[in-house]
Parts: structure tokens; C-alpha cells; sequence
């Protein structure tokens, strides 16, 4: 019960909305159920006791004036409103078997038609029936002949239309239909262009040539609410309508300064009006400097409707202020032409033979189409596919890729499927062309290093443009290419003989005919000669001595190994080889040199005499051996460190790296990288004396140590610990192309240094610090729908937040943006929001994000860090969207690198304050929620949006316009203050 009760007040909402909109109520009122009430209950001098009336409808038995149940006082309409309106305060509701109400039941006449029936009568509309203008099905054509803006009545004179007829809205002065409505607004008298008073005129604009002529003025025909102009036509065609033509003449008078409306609108029970935009228009903002009368025809064809015989049907054409200032345009209409569309019907379908065209099958068809919507299809019969399209004969077919056979085919009006001509069959060709390869040769194979090289040729017809050369006995792919000859390496040829062969690498059918090449032994001989071995010398406690030899076609890898065991005492790809026997105590060994890919590959063992080598007794004796270091004894050992540059490894750890590699800020601590300048950081570090603090310089930059979640300036740092080097773009310039970082440490005993060359040898920097790190665009902006008015201290609710989903809404049209999800969506979220750069010449759509909106207005990104980076580079136009608010775009171009664009304060926003809403007086501004379909337009379209939601909680819907978890009518009361709200033109889908 709940929900009905406030699925009623929703419709009343709406209704009321509508009448404001609409700018009039509706006398007019047609139901087969009032029409089937009347005839059949009633009272004689139903009104015959209302004070208030003044009518007496004594001959209208189906009227009721409420009986005994709903005195005056009480009666669910009111008598004196304008227009009239209904109640919905009777204390004793009108229900069916009771006084004067009918006896029986069901009752197919609610209380609520009842009281609209009253209100018909009271304008008149049942006086003697004839409130429509009869369309008898042949063309009506209304010219406005004579009219001279005498205004309206029953019984018209020449300068006089129908009251009956013509109804008019929006107004200061209240139209009374079926009822004399002959002066003021409604009884101008006729016009010359130029006039400034408000109302209908007759206009003569042609010699002979009269138009109905509107003169909009403040409150007339005019904002907020607009004004209409109504004919209400009847259908005396013995039959039901289906389809209209509809045409007219819009007349304007470009004077004034401020830009009007004319739009038409169609409807077939006088309540629900259906705009045809394809027919809208609105006068120019700008006044033209010669003014004259402009004549713009319109037309349409009306398809979908059930007008049945007997049944009224209406036109509308309603105004209103669109853009600019001041007075308004006139604004005239003429020539109005009703009429039932004629008979579609396509003959003569006829095919040309079909035709190779490449690989498709090509043919004309020729049709003769009568009463057609002018665009005709050319489809198969056996799935009623689209062929081909054209607006006459003949239409040209192709059939890709046409492998023969026949096809059905047949011609249909597009836009009615049932207008169609006879199938006819059509044959079609055999296209696929014949793919062929001859003339395989090949050339005799040599070797090239270990490998066997030869060249195949042939000649290949129709194929694919790309081929194999094969080993037929594996059909193994030995080369490739696009062209003959094609050249083949057989690595490692051992000799002996190939059969191979060409084929289309696209057609496996397609190949020529094998041929055999005989391979040469292409192994190289790998020979070790001249094995010495120098003197073995004590290094501390170890045995030193260079192994030398001469190695001819070996692997460029060898290894010294002990002859007595075969371990590898050392390897290099070169002679002489340093061997080090650690510990050595004296004695002999027999070494030999062998090739690592090859251990047949070898020299003559060698015999060596090692020397005994024990370590030093004590620091201090001038040679730095057994367990001494320079931190352990600086008097025997020198210093001996190495700087390196630096990279992680998965786990995070500092790894040397042999080329610097360039990281952002937000790499290293989380923090958002900066702008004006941008920065990159290389990191370094130096290995040796452990015992050793380091002083440090660089050329250009500035040196940081991590500290916690952020870089500390250094001058010093420790051995083994990363540093790291700030550059900006300008310092890199500066450089001269390279960057030294030295350090020195004790007293400089310890020194090393590395050079950065910036030009192609730093990994991730491409030229550019500011694309190499970009710095985020930083975006405020509040949500009307969300604001926290209640404390109005500057922050939004977060109502939703729990419904938040992970992913974000905006890939679904109209957006199509990229898809983008967040791990999590922390309690500060308000909701997603989308991020736009745009062209600042045209406004075209260069590159969006979905981002999360925190409470205090600032824009996050998926990894919750504030701010967004873009691709794109330069300044643009940036635009905020929210899924059921008002889009906004910022007055300045922004260059997204590091640039600032707040939303909340007018002056940031293309055309300021008519595109936000005032915030609680706070100073802040934000988005103007109602769009609930996202066009960049609050409309009784986003209305519909609303009702078709329906109520409920919990739920994370458009139609939320407070965005508080729920639907119900406080959505629709906090929307409907903002409906004919337009978004500027870039932001409107």
C-alpha cells in the first residue's frame, strides 16, 4: 500500500511538472470508458444547483456533479481555478454503487476520470460536439486564408479562427476553449513585421497570403514555461490511422536579439505529447541587420500510431526562450498539410548476370519502387542479409569471395519491410583465383662459417605473397620470403643432401616441385698447440701463474684444468689464462688447456712447480696478505672500491647494473611525482672498504638517501648503500650531455666515480624528464547530488560508499571510456568519476580516465594516489563527468602534466555559474545533478529515467539524484528544480 500510495504521488509530481512545462492543462479529454459512461448513467441538470458554474447541461445525461457524497466545497476539481485542477482532497471518496454513481460493478470509470469529465464541460468542450477539425483522410491543408487576428470563437467571421479547434498555451491572458477568446493577447488585429506587443496576429507576408503570426513577449509564449499552439483534428476517415504526413511553413522574423523555439510535438489522447526533434528549430541568437521574413518548410511522416476511427488526434507546436537577451523574434505558421501517406509497392526485380571482380561476384539489380521511403535494400531471401543499399535503380551487389552456386535475392523498401518485389535467383561465378608455383631451382650450397648457404628461385602465380622454403621430409620451414630468391642456411652442415621445396605459406596446396641439394661439410677443425706456463709467483697466501696457447676454429671459451682430476682451474676466451691455486704450499701440478665446447679439443699437458705461500704474521710488514684488508690494516693494504649503478631485483634488492636506469619519485617513496620541474633519480652505490663513509659531488643534480617514505639531501653515504642523483630536463641541458657522481672517502684513499651519458644510455629516460616522469593533473570538484548541506562545512556524503562497485560504470555508453577497477574502495570515496582531455580547436574527445572522488572534492587514482597522469601532451580543454550529475569543462586549456583545475570555483568553468550550483553559501560550487541519462540535458527524459527505476534501497542507480542509497521521491523533488538545465554543446552526448 505504501508503494502505491507513493508511486501516486510520484505520477502527481510528474503531472504537475508536465502542466508547467507544457504551459497549459489539457480541456481536451477523450476515453472510451467516459464515452461508454456517459451514454449509460446520469442526472438531469447535473450543474443546474453549482453557484459557481453557471451552466445548466441538461441534455448531457452522463455528467455528475458528485451527488450527495462530494458537495461543492469538497468536489475533487476546482471550479474556479485557471486551468482547472484537480483535487485530491474529497473527504468521501467516489466509489462505484453509491448515490448518484452507477450501480453496478466493475466500474471502468475511475473517481479521478469523473472529475476531468466536469472540467471538459466547464470549458465548453461537449456544447455540441464538434471540438476537433474533421481529416476526412483526404489531404487537409489549413492556410490560414483571411485570418486578420480577430482571435477565436465558436461561430468564427473571416478574420476569426475556431475556439473549438485552436487552443492556445503559455499566455498571460487564460484561453477559454469552445468560447470567445476575441481580444487582448488573443486578438491582435493583423500585423506588419516589426511589432513589439505580445500575442496572435494575422499577417499578411505575400500578396493574398495570411499566416497565424506569434509576437513572444515576457509571459507570452515565452520563459520559464514556454507557450503552444494546439489543433486538435478528429478522424472521419472510416478507418484506423496508422501514418501521417504532416508538413508545414515556419515564418520568422529575425529582429531581436534573443534566439526562440518552434518545435513540434504529436499526440493521440491529448496527454502524452511525442516531440519530433528531427523537426526542431529556434530562431538565430543574433538579430539580423536587414530583417525579413524567412520561410523554413518542415515535414515528417508519422509511422506507429492507432488513431481509430472516430477518435481524436493532435498537433502541437510549442515556443520558448532558447539563448541571448532582450526582445524576441516574431514567429509565424502557415500552410499546414495532414495527409495518409500512399501505398508503397516495388515491381520489376531484375538481375544483370554476375561477374568476377577480383575474388567477388558483381551484378546490378534494377526494380521499379512506387510510393517508397526512398532508401531500398538489396537482401538474400534465404536469411534476409543486407547486400547492398541505394535510393534507386539500379543497385549494385557484390558478393565477396564468391566460390559459385546461385542466390535469391529480392528488393525491400528499408524503411517498411513489407513493401517488396518478387525474389528472382542470380548465378554466381566461381572468383577464387588458382594458386600456382614452377620453376624450383636451386643453387649450389657453400659454406659460411658452419652453415651450408643456398639461394632457391621460382616463379609463383596468385598467391599470397608470402613463401616457405621446406624440407620435404619434415615439412620443416627452412626460410621465408616475399619474392624469388629466397636464400636458405643449413646450420651446422655435416654434408650429405636435402630434398626441398617452395610453398605458399598461405596455401599448402600451392607448391612447385621438389628438388635435392647436396650439402658440404661445413665442421671446423679444432685444433690447441703450444701450452706454456709462466712462473708460478706468490699473491698472499695464493700461487699465480699465466697459462698461454694457441687455439685455431675452437669455440672462443677454454678452460685450464688440473690434468690430475680434470677441475677447472680457470677459463677465459683468450691466451694467456691467470691460474690461481689458492693456499698453494709448495709442490707440482700438470695443467692443460681443453675447449669448453669441446673437451677433444686440446693441448699438451704441461707440468708447473707451485711455490709455498703462508700468510703474514702481522699489520704493518708493507705487503697485505693472509686474512688483512684495508679496514684491518691500512698500513699493508690499499683501498679498493668500485662505484657501480644500480637496479632492484624482484624481491627489491640492490642489484649493480651496467647502465643507470632512470626512476620516478613515485617509484621510490609513493609520493606524487612533482611538476615545474619534473625530476627523475638514477641510483648508485660504491663497494669496498666497508669501514669507509663517502664524500659525495656530482656535475649537476642534487644526492638523496631513502629515509622512512621519503629522500633525505646527502653529502655523505656508506659503503654498499644506494644514493641517489636528482636531475631535472634543464640541469640534463646544462651537462653537456654526461653527468659525473664521485666518491671519495678517507682522506681520498677510497675514490671511484661513474658518468652518466644522458643522450641514449639511460634506461627509461627517452629525452624528455617530463615524460619520463610525469607529474599528475590535480582536479577538484563537488557533486551537487552528494554535497553535506547539513553541515555544510565543505565536504560531501559518502552514502554509497558500501555500494560502490570495484569496476568503474563509465565503459557502458555514452561514455565508452577504458575500463578501470580499484582493488579497493576506501571509506573516504564518494564515487566514481570520469576525467576527459579535449581538443581545445574542436573539443574532440583525446583521452579519458575513470577516477575515484574523495569526500573533500579532490580526484584519486586507482591506486589511491591523488591526481592523474595522461599520455597525452600539450594543453586541453578538461571535462569532469559524474554518471547522473551535469558534465562541466574548465574555462582555460590545462597542460595535464602537473597542471591544477578546480571545479568548485566558478571562474574555472566554461560559461561559471550557470553550469554549478551554489553550495550552502560556502563560496563552493558543484555539479548540477539531474541528468540522470548522461545526454549533458535535465529533461522530462531523465524523468522518465526516474519513474521507470522505480523505488527501492541499497541500490546504486542513475535515477539516486541525492546519491543516499536510495530511490524514492525525494530524488525526483531534488532534481526537478534543475529540469531544462543544458550542458554547454562539447559535453553533450
Amino acid at each position: 500500500m505504501k508503494k502505491q500510495k507513493l508511486l501516486l504521488i510520484l505520477l502527481i509530481n510528474a503531472a504537475a511538472t508536465l502542466l508547467c512545462y507544457s504551459g497549459m492543462a489539457q480541456p481536451y479529454y477523450y476515453s472510451p470508458h467516459i464515452q461508454s459512461f456517459i451514454s449509460t448513467y446520469g442526472c438531469a441538470n447535473c450543474h443546474g444547483n453549482s453557484g459557481s458554474s453557471g451552466y445548466s447541461q441538461t441534455t448531457y445525461a452522463g455528467v455528475l456533479n458528485g451527488g450527495t457524497q462530494c458537495p461543492s466545497a469538497v468536489r475533487p476539481y476546482d471550479e474556479t481555478g485557471s486551468p482547472y485542477v484537480i483535487k485530491t482532497d474529497c473527504s468521501i471518496p467516489l466509489t462505484c454503487g453509491s448515490s448518484r454513481m452507477p450501480l453496478g460493478n466493475p466500474c471502468s470509470v475511475s473517481a479521478a476520470d469523473i472529475a476531468m469529465v466536469r472540467a471538459w464541460i466547464r470549458g465548453g468542450a461537449l456544447g455540441d460536439n464538434t471540438y476537433c477539425q474533421s481529416f476526412t483522410g483526404s489531404p487537409l491543408t489549413i492556410g490560414f486564408t483571411g485570418f486578420g487576428g480577430g482571435g477565436f470563437t465558436a461561430s468564427p467571421s473571416g478574420t476569426q479562427l475556431s475556439s473549438k479547434v485552436w487552443n492556445f498555451g503559455g499566455f498571460s491572458d487564460f484561453y477559454k476553449p469552445g468560447q470567445s477568446n476575441t481580444g487582448n493577447d488573443f486578438a491582435r488585429g493583423t500585423a506588419v513585421p516589426g511589432i513589439t506587443t505580445g500575442g496572435i496576429y494575422g499577417c499578411t507576408y505575400t500578396t493574398g497570403n495570411q499566416a497565424l503570426w506569434i509576437q513572444p513577449a515576457s509571459n507570452d509564449f515565452s520563459a520559464p514555461n514556454g507557450g503552444s499552439v494546439n489543433l486538435q483534428l478528429c478522424n472521419n476517415s472510416g478507418s484506423s490511422i496508422t501514418s501521417l504526413v504532416i508538413s508545414y511553413d515556419i515564418l520568422t522574423y529575425n529582429d531581436q536579439g534573443r534566439s526562440t523555439s518552434f518545435n513540434f510535438f504529436y499526440s493521440t489522447d491529448g496527454s502524452t505529447y511525442n516531440q519530433v526533434s528531427a523537426l526542431d528549430y529556434a530562431t538565430p541568437a543574433a538579430a539580423d541587420a536587414l530583417p525579413a521574413i524567412v520561410t523554413t518548410p518542415r515535414n515528417t511522416t508519422l509511422t506507429g500510431l492507432n488513431i481509430p476511427n472516430g477518435a481524436l488526434f493532435f498537433l502541437r507546436w510549442f515556443g520558448n526562450d532558447v539563448s541571448g537577451a532582450g526582445s524576441r523574434d516574431e514567429i509565424g505558421l502557415d500552410n499546414i498539410s495532414v495527409s495518409l501517406p500512399g501505398t508503397c509497392s516495388i515491381t520489376g526485380v531484375s538481375a544483370s548476370t554476375a561477374v568476377c571482380n577480383g575474388t567477388g561476384a558483381t551484378f546490378n539489380v534494377s526494380f521499379t519502387p512506387n510510393s517508397g521511403s526512398g532508401v531500398y535494400n538489396v537482401i538474400n531471401t534465404a536469411n534476409n542479409a543486407v547486400l547492398a543499399s541505394g535510393s534507386s535503380s539500379p543497385i549494385q551487389v557484390t558478393i565477396a569471395n564468391s566460390t559459385g552456386g546461385n542466390i535469391n535475392i529480392n528488393v525491400v523498401d528499408a524503411a517498411n519491410a513489407s513493401c517488396a518485389g518478387t525474389p528472382v535467383q542470380v548465378t554466381l561465378p566461381d572468383c577464387t583465383p588458382v594458386c600456382s608455383i614452377t620453376g624450383v631451382l636451386a643453387g649450389t650450397a657453400t659454406c659460411s662459417g658452419t652453415g651450408a648457404v643456398f639461394s632457391v628461385s621460382f616463379t609463383a602465380t596468385n598467391g599470397s605473397g608470402l613463401y616457405n622454403v621446406i624440407n620435404t621430409a619434415t615439412s620443416a620451414v627452412l626460410a621465408s620470403g616475399s619474392a624469388s630468391p629466397i636464400q636458405v642456411t643449413i646450420a651446422n652442415s655435416t654434408g650429405g643432401s636435402i630434398s626441398i621445396n617452395v610453398r605458399d605459406a598461405s596455401n599448402a596446396s600451392c607448391a612447385g616441385t621438389p628438388v635435392s641439394v647436396t650439402l658440404p661439410d661445413c665442421t671446423p677443425v679444432c685444433s690447441i698447440t703450444g701450452v706454456l706456463a709462466g712462473t708460478a709467483t706468490c699473491s698472499a697466501t695464493n700461487a699465480v701463474f699465466n697459462v698461454s696457447f694457441t687455439a685455431t676454429n675452437g669455440s672462443g671459451l677454454y678452460n685450464v684444468i688440473n690434468t690430475a682430476n680434470n677441475a677447472v682451474l680457470a677459463s677465459g676466451s683468450s691466451s694467456p689464462i691467470q691460474v690461481t691455486i689458492t693456499n698453494s704450499t709448495g709442490g707440482n701440478i700438470n695443467i692443460n688447456v681443453v675447449d669448453v665446447a669441446n673437451p677433444s679439443c686440446s693441448g699438451t699437458p704441461v707440468l708447473v712447480s707451485l711455490p709455498n705461500c703462508p700468510p703474514p704474521v702481522f699489520c704493518g710488514n708493507g705487503t697485505c696478505d693472509g686474512t688483512e684488508t684495508y679496514c684491518t690494516c691500512s698500513a699493508d693494504c690499499a683501498c679498493i672500491v668500485a662505484a657501480a649503478f644500480v637496479n632492484f631485483d624482484l624481491g627489491g634488492n640492490p642489484v649493480s647494473s651496467a647502465q643507470p636506469i632512470a626512476f620516478c619519485l613515485q617509484d621510490i617513496t609513493g609520493e606524487t611525482n612533482p611538476a615545474n620541474p619534473n625530476y627523475l633519480f638514477v641510483p648508485l652505490w660504491i663497494n669496498g672498504a666497508s669501514c669507509v663513509t663517502y664524500n659525495l659531488s656530482a656535475d649537476e643534480g642534487a644526492l638523496f638517501l631513502e629515509s622512512g617514505n621519503s629522500l633525505q639531501s646527502t653529502a655523505t653515504v656508506a659503503n654498499a648503500t644506494v644514493v641517489w642523483l636528482r636531475m631535472s630536463q634543464s640541469e640534463i641541458d646544462v651537462s653537456g650531455g654526461t653527468t659525473t657522481v664521485n666518491f671519495s672517502g678517507s682522506g681520498g684513499n677510497c675514490t671511484d666515480s661513474q658518468t652518466i651519458t644522458w643522450a641514449g644510455g639511460v634506461v627509461n629516460y627517452g629525452g624528455n624528464v617530463a615524460n619520463t616522469c610525469k607529474a599528475p593533473l590535480n582536479i577538484r570538484l563537488f557533486l551537487g547530488g552528494a554535497y553535506n548541506f547539513t553541515a555544510n562545512n565543505g565536504t560531501m556524503r559518502t552514502d554509497i560508499n558500501s555500494l560502490i562497485p570495484a569496476n568503474s560504470p563509465y565503459t557502458a555508453a555514452p561514455w565508452n571510456a577504458p575500463a578501470a577497477s580499484a582493488a579497493q574502495i576506501p571509506a573516504f570515496v564518494v564515487d566514481w568519476v570520469l576525467i576527459e582531455l579535449r581538443n581545445t580547436a574542436n573539443n574532440t574527445l583525446v583521452e579519458s580516465r575513470a577516477a575515484l572522488l574523495a569526500s573533500d572534492g579532490f580526484v584519486y587514482n586507482t591506486q589511491l594516489q591523488q591526481g592523474l597522469t595522461f599520455n597525452a601532451q600539450g594543453t586541453f580543454n578538461i571535462v569532469a563527468r559524474h554518471r547522473n550529475h551535469v558534465a562541466v569543462m574548465s574555462a582555460a586549456a590545462i597542460n595535464p602534466n602537473g597542471g591544477i583545475v578546480n571545479f568548485t570555483i566558478p571562474a574555472n568553468v566554461t560559461n561559471s555559474n550557470s553550469q554549478l550550483i551554489d553550495l550552502g553559501g560556502t563560496g563552493l560550487f558543484g555539479l548540477i545533478p539531474g541528468d540522470l541519462n548522461a545526454n549533458g540535458v535535465i529533461s522530462y527524459a531523465d524523468g522518465n529515467v526516474y519513474l521507470n527505476a522505480g523505488t527501492g534501497s541499497n541500490t546504486y542507480s542513475a535515477a539516486d539524484c541525492n546519491m543516499d542509497g536510495s530511490v524514492n521521491g525525494t530524488d525526483f523533488t531534488f532534481m526537478r528544480p534543475y529540469i531544462q538545465q543544458f550542458g554547454i554543446t562539447p559535453i553533450r552526448y
